[in-house]
């Protein structure tokens, strides 16, 4: 048995492939758009993923169906699929922004908890094995002998149209949320590109509808119609917002503390950062040393307005914590955000406290501290959700509004802070001295 499913496979590597040259060169501009994706500047990701989906899709008239070419496409899905995963444990791997730009709450499938890229690397190694299966029962160049038998067996081809159907809905997720995720879309491009070797498959049109929608209904019923906002909305409670009378004086602490700057001065910036978000580090790293002329000359002050991720488990404790270092004081505060800004996404909060960055930040002291003050840190956390909200700041992180004495809006940035950017919109509404 085994020297005859040996045979078959010889049989069916032999056999001539259909399309060789543009199916190829289709596999190469998939390979490069990933490549593409992770290394080089957003728009060279779309247009190398355009170019490689246009050509699949034309080389389908050329693969005839043929089975191995939706092999050599999963190949690379299991590849792609295998290297995200890595990355989620070797951030340098690929970096991912996903929970940066507020779609943390579809890293992973709603009650079971699994993450979306082993999902997709299941179903990747589920299709390769479907099409290998599939390949060994009949002879590779044998003519089908009815319309129903295809090169590519009804069951596969509906497995690669579902997965179309559920990178369709991360896609328009996306859309949805205004975010742009290079890890998501390398991992669409290549389901997406299924539908060249698919689309001379005997399923019919309506078929393949079906199993799209199957695909795309599947995935909208368990993470729900609505929309899957990664930063929780403010209490419509006005009495949470109001500290007791014993908690007043914290509060007050805590807020002027992790205000860098004097409370007078003529411009406030207020920086919402995410603990976890690497690009948050980076930017408070960059614009807090460019603008301390500015600061030092009470022209304008910063308030750090600490931004929690219900996707990430430890987000909620890393902000209460840092209430409680600004409640200490302002240098315990400064020298919180220095050594947990930048902290990995896929940590605890347990991790945390037991991790090399627990002794220097005096993590167990803090700990201790937010757990004593519980109800005042609440009011700080519901006072900063509502006035995030209000200015809009609810989506990528690290976010910035500039505004003047009088409340005005002098400035707005999201996502990329440009110090560059800032100090111009400073100098530009500040009055000539």
């Amino acid at each position: 048995m085994i020297s005859a499913i040996s045979a078959r496979m010889s049989a069916r590597r032999r056999a001539e492939l259909p399309g060789a040259y543009t199916g190829l060169a289709a596999v190469a501009l998939i390979i490069v758009s990933v490549v593409a994706w992770r290394f080089a500047p957003t728009w060279v990701g779309f247009v190398a993923s355009a170019v490689a989906l246009a050509w699949t899709w034309r080389s389908g008239s050329r693969m005839k169906g043929d089975s191995r070419w939706a092999e050599h496409i999963a190949t690379i899905g299991i590849l792609v699929s295998a290297l995200l995963l890595l990355a989620k444990h070797e951030p340098a791997w690929w970096p991912c922004d996903l929970s940066c730009n507020g779609g943390g709450g579809y890293e992973r499938l709603p009650v079971i908890g699994l993450m979306v890229t082993k999902v997709a690397l299941g179903a990747w190694l589920l299709l390769y094995a479907l099409v290998a299966i599939a390949g060994l029962r009949r002879q590779p160049g044998v003519p089908a002998k009815g319309p129903h038998e295809a090169p590519s067996p009804g069951h596969v081809q509906a497995l690669a149209w579902a997965m179309i159907g559920g990178s369709l809905f991360y896609l328009w997720t996306s859309f949805r949320l205004g975010l742009v995720c290079h890890q998501c879309l390398a991992m669409h491009t290549v389901v997406l590109a299924l539908a060249g070797p698919m689309r001379r498959g005997a399923l019919r049109p309506f078929v393949r509808i079906a199993a799209v929608a199957a695909g795309f209904l599947a995935l909208l019923a368990v993470y729900g119609p609505a929309l899957r906002t990664d930063v929780a909305k403010p209490s419509a409670d006005p009495t949470v917002l109001t500290p007791g009378r014993e908690d007043a004086a914290y509060v007050e602490g805590a807020d002027a503390n992790r205000r860098i700057g004097r409370a007078d001065a003529a411009f406030v910036l207020e920086l919402a950062l995410e603990f976890q978000c690497p690009h948050c580090q980076l930017a408070y790293t960059e614009i807090e040393p460019a603008v301390r002329p500015q600061i030092d000359s009470g022209v304008l002050a910063i308030v750090i307005r600490p931004v929690i991720r219900p996707s990430q488990a430890a987000s909620a404790d890393l902000v209460r914590w840092s209430f409680a270092a600004a409640a200490t004081s302002d240098r315990t505060f400064r020298h919180y955000l220095d050594g947990m800004l930048g902290t990995r996404t896929d940590l605890t909060s347990a991790q945390i406290l037991s991790g090399p960055a627990a002794e220097g930040a005096r993590l167990e002291r803090l700990s201790a501290e937010a757990a004593a003050h519980a109800h005042a840190i609440d009011v700080l956390i519901e006072r900063d959700r509502a006035r995030l909200h209000a200015l809009g700041s609810t989506g990528p992180t690290p976010s910035a509004v500039l505004i003047d004495r009088g409340g005005a809006v002098r400035g707005r940035w999201s996502g990329h802070l440009d110090r560059e950017q800032i100090i111009a919109a400073l100098a530009s509404a500040a009055p000539a001295p």
